[in-house]
């Protein structure tokens, strides 16, 4: 019949899935029996009502009866299996994404303490030198021309090549003061 079909694939598609568990193959082994079972009662229950033998039926009925119920509680049981499986899936991938979580707000903080420090460095290093000049051109401007540049504060970038020739301008100055003089 049709839904000895349908039954018999459902059960058929439900197989091809993979079976995680010992548990999991054992209950849809049992379900598989016990909805065979069923279908071989329920074929005698239809095989006694077309001969119209009343006793058969009056047996069918219980043997059919009990065949859909251990059927039943089969399935029930490989459902509650399912279910449990898949509540343990839910949350190894909720611990999982929380890890997950945890390290990327720490690779996070990480990652802006480097940007932090290499911005505060690279300000270092442009700030210490440029405060080096200005003091100085401060001095220079207000007539030392004696105090000269420590040029080991300087790289050999921009700021050391106008190091250089802001100690070339501070000595012609100087040398032109003195001949003035």
């Amino acid at each position: 019949s049709d839904s000895a079909n349908d039954l018999n694939q459902a059960i058929d598609g439900y197989g091809k899935f993979i079976l995680s568990s010992g548990l999991e193959k054992s209950a849809y082994e049992s379900v598989k029996e016990k909805a065979s079972t069923y279908l071989e009662q329920h074929e005698q229950l239809a095989a006694a009502l077309l001969n119209k033998d009343l006793e058969k039926i009056k047996q069918e009925r219980i043997h059919t009866r009990d065949a859909v119920n251990e059927a039943t509680k089969q399935a029930v049981e490989l459902l509650e299996i399912d279910s449990k499986m898949a509540e343990d899936l839910t949350k190894s991938a909720s611990d999982v994404y929380s890890s997950a979580s945890l390290i990327g707000r720490i690779i996070g903080f990480v990652a802006t303490l480097f940007v932090i420090l290499i911005a505060w460095a690279l300000t270092k290093q442009i700030r210490n030198p440029l405060q080096l000049l200005l003091d100085q051109t401060r001095k220079v401007s207000q007539g030392d021309l004696v105090s000269r540049l420590d040029m080991i504060s300087f790289n050999q970038d921009e700021f050391g090549q106008l190091a250089i020739g802001f100690e070339e301008m501070r000595g012609n100055l100087n040398n032109l003061v003195k001949d003035v003089n």
